[in-house]
């Protein structure tokens, strides 16, 4: 899937993270995440805020403006650090278009 949004847009998605194997919740119970989108040398961050820690949902962000004077195709992803083990859970394109 593909998200098409223009630069000075800001972008919020809310995921649901289950476990590859049984598609089951995955427990973010204790877990550091991030996400960013990087497009050739442009890294934005985006903020992830937990909405449900035991049910694996998530809300990332990407502020007003964090796209701007770069449209381009991002690959967006979201990581999950829990007991020292680093999982991309979520890895997604942004297509960023120019404001006009």
């Amino acid at each position: 899937m593909t998200i098409t949004i223009y630069e000075t847009d800001s972008l919020e998605i809310a995921v649901n993270i289950t476990n590859s194997g049984d598609g089951s919740a995955l427990d973010l119970t204790g877990s550091t995440l991030e996400a960013s989108a990087q497009y050739l040398q442009n890294t934005v961050a985006g903020a992830v805020a937990v909405v449900a820690a035991v049910s694996g949902d998530i809300k990332v962000t990407f502020a007003d403006g964090g796209f701007a004077d770069n449209p381009g195709k991002y690959v967006m992803q979201v990581r999950v650090t829990k007991a020292g083990e680093v999982q991309t859970v979520v890895e997604e394109i942004i297509k960023v278009k120019p404001s006009v």
